[in-house]
């Protein structure tokens, strides 16, 4: 059985029962003689920077190829190697196709392999089905026993890469999500005594060279799986751990699929590694897929829109949304008959497609006089909607159907989807399976806001190829959450995730200083956000998704005029700045120095807080500078030294060279 793909940039090939893959400088080469994946070798650029692993690179949910078979039909047999077209969502990916057949337990495995052309990383994901259960299937009681008696632990693992000589600065790094509750959204740990590490990303050295291990897949403490850890180091080698289902999940027959994991290397005179997670995101998601651009108004954040929603308040917040700049407005939960997202989340009421019918008594005459409306400002109408996550999402077809026939009859392709809770691999499965048939029954036109704020959900590195992260709700005006809107904050947090993750597919939020509850600030003992001026509000998502987090028909009108100024700034130039890798640059937001963003095609934001010197060298240098904007007096040198001469003030400048 042979293969052999040629493509620009990478190639794949498949002879005596190797398999090379090529892309990027990178070259992996896997053994399949006993029946299961086994890297012999990883060179970047013709070095050789990993080994042959002492066991098989995967391992299943307690269905593991054994490594040592006692009889000839327990070693598993290649019956097929294909290269097959990725799905649309892919974007450009090539995937190669290695299935087995174990006779013994009638086990079938599929082992994809996933490369962009031009990127040093290969990505795996697999797929097993049994026609047996695990035996290693113990009570959650009976595992801490186990492992207080010292017996071996078993858990999957995606991905194993052995380092020819011990890696050095091993880091991790956690996004956690649920941001209702906090504001620490990233995490870095360094390895456990016993070589554990929780996160989704694994950086480290091999002497000149960077390597990378990153896992598609939820936040680590929303993942379901049985182990407290996401990453292991031990006996040379640095496995990636769990898959997305565990051995309860298996079932006679049931075809499971995991989470793709992917390993990467670079020179580290190229960039670090933050810099190849950003370019890991750049070919999954390139710029300008879908309508991925978009300043959006969502009423919720003015925390009223209950008592308020009807068609003439709608109409009004549509036009108001023109005037301050938006392209996007999105009603929020309330517009539909049959109830509110707290008869789902907090009653646990199971809700069928009657309750997405529009309510005729908020709006008589439906959604077409809001469409109508929307078109002639030059915006695109959005609807907020939760699927079925009480019953596991197994009404995905028909939740589908719901957001399709609003696409089909009005030409609506936003959706903002709340309400998410993967409480099961089946559960977590029908949600995938609503993103892929609105993506594939739209081609691809429909885009989702996918909201991070609570229950358990994809957060920032999980299904993002399916539209932005609706990453904070963030209020003035009430307690709703633990935590109250601060632009210093909101700009904290988009840095800190800015080093992994492009700023594009963040939606950041600004709300209304018109609406602010001084009690509410006194109350919790938070800094009033107004000791900055609104500009600089606004100023902090320029480099992201902005979200104008209130009710536009209901502010002062110089507010509107204010946000309509900067948010020109953002329409003009964010194709542009998006065309570059968007990376932080400075000090964190808030820590005494200059902060911001730097684009490498050639666009710089610099913050000052009210408590950060004055001048700073942190943009890169340049031969020629433009002032695009600035809230006060700034000024930028060419070897990337800043000065903004006021506190609470932010400056934009495009550059040359």
């Amino acid at each position: 059985m042979e293969l052999v793909w040629d493509g620009a940039e990478c190639c794949a090939r498949y002879a005596g029962q190797q398999l090379v893959l090529q892309s990027g400088g990178l070259e992996r080469i896997i053994d399949f003689s006993a029946g299961a994946p086994r890297t012999g070798s990883i060179s970047l650029n013709g070095k050789i920077i990993a080994g042959r692993n002492r066991g098989f690179d995967v391992s299943a949910a307690g269905l593991e190829v054994m490594a040592e078979p006692d009889c000839a039909d327990a070693v598993p047999v290649v019956t097929r190697v294909e290269a097959v077209e990725a799905s649309a969502s892919d974007n450009g990916a090539v995937l190669i196709e290695v299935e087995t057949w174990e006779a013994r337990r009638e086990i079938k495995r599929l082992y994809r392999y996933v490369l962009y052309p031009g990127l040093p990383m290969t990505g795996i994901e697999w797929e097993i089905t049994s026609a047996v259960v695990p035996l290693s299937l113990v009570t959650p009681r009976l595992r801490h026993e186990d492992k207080n008696a010292g017996k071996p632990e078993f858990f999957p693992v995606m991905d194993t890469v052995t380092p020819v000589s011990p890696a050095t600065d091993i880091r991790s790094v956690e996004f956690r999500m649920r941001t209702d509750f906090s504001n620490d959204l990233l995490r870095e740990h360094r390895p456990a005594a016993d070589g554990t590490l929780p996160g989704s990303i694994l950086h480290g050295r091999v002497q000149d060279t960077v390597l990378v291990m990153f896992q598609e897949a939820p936040p680590p403490n929303e993942r379901r799986d049985t182990t407290d850890f996401d990453f292991l180091i031990r006996d040379g080698g640095i496995c990636q751990c769990g898959c997305g289902f565990t051995e309860s999940d298996v079932e006679p027959g049931r075809c499971l699929v995991s989470h793709r994991s992917w390993f990467g290397a670079l020179d580290a005179a190229a960039g670090d590694a933050a810099s190849l997670v950003r370019r890991f995101y750049c070919r999954r998601i390139p710029q300008g897929r879908q309508c991925r651009h978009a300043i959006t108004v969502n009423p919720w954040g003015s925390g009223s829109f209950y008592q308020r929603v009807n068609e003439d308040f709608l109409l009004a917040e549509i036009a108001a949304s023109a005037r301050c700049g938006a392209d996007v407005y999105q009603v929020d939960d309330g517009y539909q008959q049959g109830g509110v997202l707290a008869d789902i989340t907090r009653f646990n009421r199971p809700v069928g497609r009657d309750f997405w019918q529009v309510d005729p008594v908020k709006l008589p005459r439906g959604l077409r006089p809001l469409v109508d409306a929307a078109r002639s400002h030059g915006l695109d109408l959005s609807l907020w909607f939760a699927a079925g996550s009480n019953r596991e999402f197994r009404d995905h077809e028909e939740s589908a159907e719901v957001l399709l026939n609003w696409y089909r009859e009005y030409g609506i392709r936003i959706f903002k989807l709340d309400g998410v809770r993967f409480t099961s691999y089946r559960a977590e499965r029908n949600f995938v399976a609503l993103l892929r048939k609105l993506y594939r029954e739209s081609d691809g036109r429909i885009t989702v806001n996918l909201d991070v704020t609570n229950g358990i959900r994809g957060g920032v590195g999980y299904l993002t190829e399916f539209g932005t992260i609706f990453l904070e709700n963030r209020y003035v005006c009430h307690d709703f959450t633990p935590v109250n809107y601060h632009p210093v904050q909101t700009l904290r947090n988009l840095w800190t995730l800015s080093r992994f993750v492009p700023t594009r597919l963040l939606q950041i939020e600004v709300a209304s200083p018109a609406e602010i509850d001084y009690s509410v600030y006194v109350t919790k003992g938070f800094p009033v956000p107004d000791a900055y001026d609104f500009r600089f509000w606004l100023g902090v998502t320029l480099f992201a998704e902005p979200l104008l987090w209130f009710q536009p028909s209901r502010q002062p009108a110089e507010l509107l005029d204010t946000a309509a100024g900067i948010m020109a700034i953002h329409r003009q130039y964010r194709e542009a700045i998006f065309a570059g890798d968007v990376h932080p640059i400075g000090t964190m937001p808030g820590q005494g120095g200059l902060s911001g963003f730097a684009a490498d095609s050639g666009f710089v934001i610099v913050y000052r807080t009210l408590d950060d010197a004055p001048t700073a060298r942190l943009a890169p240098p340049h031969r020629q500078s433009t002032l695009i904007y600035a809230s006060g007096p700034a000024e930028m040198l060419p070897d990337g030294t800043v000065t903004l001469e006021n506190p609470g003030t932010f400056a934009l400048w495009q550059t040359i060279g």
